[in-house]
């Protein structure tokens, strides 16, 4: 079998699908309600990568900007 070799550059941190990006959402909004713990235990349970779940909830400076349907148009 070929193994596939990832880079950094090439696994980093991309939009995966509309439910990640929909729990993402959520996880950070829980870590203003109920706490960063909290918020990583459920961005663990709906499986987003650890790094993800790091970077999102530790460096908010480092987050993407979330689009809504204004900035979409």
């Amino acid at each position: 079998m070929n193994a596939i070799k990832t880079t950094r550059s090439n696994q980093h941190y991309s939009r995966f699908d509309a439910d990640s990006t929909q729990a993402v959402e959520k996880g950070i909004a829980l870590q203003e309600t109920a706490g960063t713990a909290f918020a990583a235990h459920y961005l663990q349970s709906q499986k987003i990568c650890t790094a993800v779940i790091l970077r999102v909830l530790l460096r908010p400076h480092e987050r993407r900007a979330i689009k809504t349907n204004l900035q979409a148009q």
